[in-house]
């Protein structure tokens, strides 16, 4: 019954249009999916002011979403009589979550990228950037216009300038039945998916962004309001049950109700379009009463969209006109002179030559004072203005420093730090560039900065709320940061304090009290800077050369000080190389890299870079090109010196003799002193834990995308990167599911493997370029891991995707890869923290990560190997974490068998006694026991759940996390057989535990919370429950 349902539902007849513009039903075949997607234009409309783009929703298409039954495609058969102002587009995308087709499995991210892409390559193309944009979107499509405009506002000057003009274009959205805040329908949609996965290829990733509160609107949310203050919003929503495709009375719905529709606490117009999810943008004729309404909206929305999209551009036509594209400053930026020494007013003088007795701490990762800063006076007055405690006004303040690569934003932060620190009791320095480091940031300085509170914690999220308890006049420093939504997660929310931002986003630095754009530096200032790097001892015209290349280089520090350092190591005569450079920016010598930038401030930085890295060694360019693939910020110089290791040239540039391999190289040594005179790279000798090597962003950037134009030896170089980091970053045991025993190696290696991620994951063809290096994705799998146990889940995702990524463009087709199982099996971890919609997704991965895992079994039998605990203990644990999704549904019939077939394979005489295997049986009985709890059995339930924590504490300690865990399920068992005192007794003192050990914000310290309190309320001790 079910099955037959199911292919009438989904009959392999299609619909098409014919030439006569009627549908017709195909039987049996297939329209090619290629020829549908993209733009299409359907109109080019009467001396057009306006560009229009409709956008379908899921399972759409880009034109049956708009055609009425009787064939009417209203949006050209009907709109351009109508609005005959506007050029209007349909695009279409493959969102379909049913076919007996291939589906595309291209992300949900990934479309947002193509939609934005391809129209911005269409207004480029018609050169009509500026003309403002109405998007009429249905369903999912509203969701991908969202995201397609929150990456249009990431883009910038220097990266994709023109994807930024659309969303500064934009002017108005009609959404018609957007889940902006889910669907709780799609629980339907999902279970239709599942079961049509029997018969057809399916793609539930579309419906896991429609899920209510799934992450990914949750975040949208919060990304699009940053964007969405200048456009206006008119929301339509449905108030009728949306019929099935089975036909007959079979209704659902509404699918998107209105509370999902309609934005909570919006003050835009709603419309109710009396009409079901499907029908709902399907106009037969003019006389329809919702077409008037929408062309009623379209034609107001036309009268005033030129002149309120223009304002936006003027902002940045100062910017866009610069022939060095130098950024202006803003008029909201503080002005005017520092105050006189006779002010009766505090100022930047007088509180300078008062400073405080004390020492102010710098905690976080920050750099020694750089002693060849120059200039920059004003500026570093303008911050100090504007967040000294002492002379600001009262409440918390900000300042956000925003420029172009290699203009000194982190630069003029160090020095304001050192020459400013006393007027602050705390400074922290958090490297804002990826959440997670930032996380571990917080997480590294929680202690220190929390000493004064019994039990600092060290968890990894919101410690910057400890900064508000603990001190009063804080400085809170985010280097680059380029995330809005960052920010905002972890801002302090309190009335004192000051935070100082460095960033390339202008929308970042409008959030700030007060912008400062940073400017090159003029003539004398980069005079100053060069001849401080050379130490010229010829006073006579080497002033005025000095200055001519200052100005040659646009006054950009970074390219200034990398001059000097090809000056000093090649011992050239400045007026030798103010003829050299000008030849090579002329002739361009090195087409091949130049010819990757497109801007005169890039152009810049390419030439001299070519000139300082054409004379280099073999061994020299390997290794500098090696470094790029690790933290810019920061590789200790132990990663190339820790073992013997082959370099990736003919030659070696091993760590020491056989003998001794920790015996410095003094090849590799001397290599970096030299690099360290070019200023290429920076050796810092400071960090107690040994020296440290660094590189800016803006190099390591172009060394990469120079690297890949040689495949075979970007691959070489990347191999040899990976070995290098593989011997640092520990392997994970694949026995014993936790790595904490390796979490401070794990704390002081994960930016090194996040940067690999951040290089990677940006290039647009890696797996041809880098290739798909199988001990990549295995350390990407252990680091995924780690974030995990970190509660960081969603770096972790992003980590653990990549690493499935190249598992699967690394694999023999065929052949079963224990790598990808280990990478499912991680994923589905992540998955289940996400809560019950994470639970039901991780079930079908965990089924194919069991069925990888068994087939790689089969084919080692079939080969005769043996089989040892590495392969088959992960199998085991598989099918125990299964049992576990199972648990969490309450589904405890299919969760008992999976549990003893685990059981059983670790009973196996093979693996030695239970002391041996004392983990593993400790987690078979704590699951069984909770089985046996819900089945009433509670005295056997007490038992399972005493012997489990006995064995996990015998093997990882009494006062391991996971012991914790452990006790924390016997706790819960415990009020179930009516022990609650004993119960309340036991979860106070776990919770106390994971305070220290986890912090306050692990997801396991909140578990006992919620736990505690529902202990104090079993107990009727209300005030303390809530």
């Amino acid at each position: 019954m079910a099955v037959s349902m199911l292919r009438s539902v989904f009959s392999s007849k299609k619909r098409r249009f014919s030439q006569s513009g009627e549908i017709e039903e195909v039987e049996g075949q297939y329209l090619d999916i290629d020829d549908e997607l993209g733009l299409e234009l359907l109109y080019k409309g009467n001396d057009p002011v306006v560009d229009i783009v409709a956008v379908h929703g899921l399972d759409g298409h880009r034109e049956k979403t708009w055609t009425a039954e009787n064939g009417v495609f209203w949006l050209k058969s009907l709109l351009p009589s109508d609005i005959s102002q506007a050029r209007i587009y349909t695009y279409g995308y493959d969102a379909r979550t049913h076919s007996g087709e291939d589906i595309s499995k291209e992300t949900f991210y990934g479309n947002a990228q193509t939609l934005l892409g391809e129209l911005t390559l269409e207004r480029r193309f018609t050169e009509t950037q500026r003309r403002p944009i109405i998007f009429v979107a249905h369903s999912l499509g509203g969701l991908l216009v969202k995201k397609a405009l929150v990456l249009s506002n990431l883009a910038n000057e220097t990266h994709l300038p023109d994807q930024k003009d659309i969303q500064m274009s934009t002017f108005a959205i009609l959404f018609f039945g957007t889940p902006h805040q889910g669907s709780d329908m799609t629980a339907w949609g999902n279970l239709l998916v599942k079961l049509c996965g029997v018969y057809y290829q399916t793609n539930d990733r579309w419906l896991s962004h429609l899920e209510s509160k799934s992450e990914s609107i949750e975040s949208g949310l919060g990304e699009f309001a940053s964007v969405a203050s200048r456009i206006t919003i008119i929301y339509f929503y449905e108030t009728l049950p949306t019929p099935t495709w089975a036909g007959g009375s079979a209704m659902v719905g509404p699918i998107v109700d209105k509370s999902s529709a309609v934005p909570p606490s919006t003050n835009t117009e709603a419309v109710d379009t009396r009409r079901h999810h499907l029908n709902m943008v399907k106009f037969a004729s003019k006389t329809e009463y919702l077409y008037k309404t929408v062309i009623r909206h379209l034609s107001l929305l036309l009268k005033d969209a030129s002149c309120t999209i223009e304002q936006p551009f003027k902002e940045l036509r100062a910017i866009r006109a610069s022939p060095d594209i130098r950024l202006e400053r803003p008029a909201q930026k503080l002005t005017g002179p520092p105050a006189s020494h006779n002010s009766q007013q505090p100022t930047v003088q007088t509180v300078r030559s008062h400073k405080r007795a004390r020492k102010t701490p710098i905690i976080g990762s920050f750099s020694t004072r750089n002693e060849k800063f120059v200039g920059r006076k004003e500026e570093l007055e303008i911050i100090d203005k504007c967040l000294n405690p002492q002379l600001r006004s009262q409440g918390q303040k900000s300042c956000a420093v925003y420029g172009l690569g290699g203009i000194g934003k982190t630069q003029i932060l160090r020095e304001y730090l050192w020459s400013f620190r006393s007027h602050y009791s705390l400074a922290i320095w958090l490297r804002a560039s990826d959440v997670a480091l930032l996380a571990q940031d917080l997480s590294q300085i929680a202690t220190e900065v929390c000493k004064s509170t019994e039990g600092a914690p060290e968890g990894a999220r919101n410690q910057s709320k400890d900064i508000e308890i603990a001190h009063q006049d804080w400085l809170l420093v985010f280097d680059n940061l380029d995330s809005i939504n960052v920010l905002r997660q972890y801002l302090p929310i309190c009335d004192h304090g000051s935070i100082l931002i460095t960033t390339q986003d202008l929308e970042i630095a409008a959030t700030a009290s007060v912008e400062l754009a940073l400017e090159s530096l003029d003539d004398e200032e980069g005079a100053r800077l060069l001849l401080s790097y050379l130490k010229h001892n010829d006073q006579g015209a080497v002033p005025e050369l000095a200055a001519q290349i200052s100005h040659e280089l646009g006054g950009l520090p970074l390219a200034i000080v990398h001059v000097a350092g090809y000056i000093r190591q090649t011992h050239a005569p400045l007026e030798r190389f103010l003829k050299d450079y000008r030849s090579a920016y002329s002739q361009e010598i090195d087409n091949n890299y130049t010819s990757l930038y497109a801007t005169q401030y890039e152009k810049t930085y390419a030439t001299v870079w070519s000139l300082a890295l054409k004379g280099l060694e073999k061994d020299a360019r390997d290794f500098i090109d090696t470094v790029a693939f690790f933290s810019a910020d920061k590789v200790p110089e132990e990663i190339f010196l820790a073992h013997p290791v082959h370099s990736p040239s003919e030659s070696h540039i091993s760590a020491g003799s056989a003998a001794n391999p920790r015996e410095p190289n003094r090849n590799l040594d001397k290599m970096i002193r030299q690099f360290s005179k070019t200023s290429l790279i920076e050796r810092d000798h400071s960090e107690p834990t040994g020296s440290t090597l660094s590189i800016h962003r803006q190099l390591q950037r172009s060394l990469i995308l120079e690297l890949v134009l040689d495949p075979a030896r970007s691959k070489r170089i990347f191999d040899y990167a990976v070995t290098l980091l593989r011997r640092v970053f520990p392997p994970q045991n694949l026995v014993i599911e936790q790595m904490t025993k390796h979490w401070p190696e794990c704390k002081q290696y994960m930016d090194q493997v996040l940067s690999f991620h951040k290089v990677y994951s940006a290039l647009p063809d890696p797996f041809n370029t880098l290739g798909p290096n199988l001990t990549f994705a295995r350390i990407l799998c252990d680091c995924g891991q780690y974030l995990w146990e970190q509660s960081m889940n969603q770096s972790a995702e992003r980590v653990l995707q990549l690493a499935n990524d190249v598992c699967d463009k690394g694999a023999t087709p065929g052949k079963p890869l224990a790598l990808r199982a280990s990478i499912l099996f991680r994923q589905c971890s992540v998955e289940i923290d996400a809560g019950y919609s994470g639970i039901k997704r991780a079930i079908p991965k965990f089924r194919e990560a069991i069925s990888v895992q068994q087939k790689v079994l089969k084919e080692m039998q079939r080969d005769g190997e043996d089989i040892t605990a590495e392969y088959e203990i992960p199998l085991a644990n598989g099918l125990n974490n299964l049992g576990c999704c199972y648990l969490h549904l309450s589904q405890y019939e299919e969760a008992e068998p999976l549990f003893q077939e685990s059981l059983e394979i670790k009973k196996q005489e093979k693996w030695g006694k239970t002391e041996s295997m004392a983990y593993e049986f400790a987690e078979s009985s704590k699951n069984i026991a909770i089985v046996r709890a819900a089945q009433g059995d509670l005295d056997e339930a007490l038992r399972l759940s005493q012997e489990s924590v006995e064995l996990v504490g015998a093997c990882m300690g009494p006062e391991s996390s996971r012991t914790y865990f452990f006790l924390f399920m016997r706790a819960c068992i415990m009020i179930d057989s009516g022990a609650t005192e004993a119960a309340l007794s036991l979860h106070l003192t776990i919770l106390h535990a994971r305070k220290k050990l986890l912090g306050e914000a692990h997801n396991y310290t909140a578990s006992s919370y919620y736990m505690v309190g529902y202990t104090y309320h079993r107990l009727c001790d209300l005030p303390k429950a809530r």
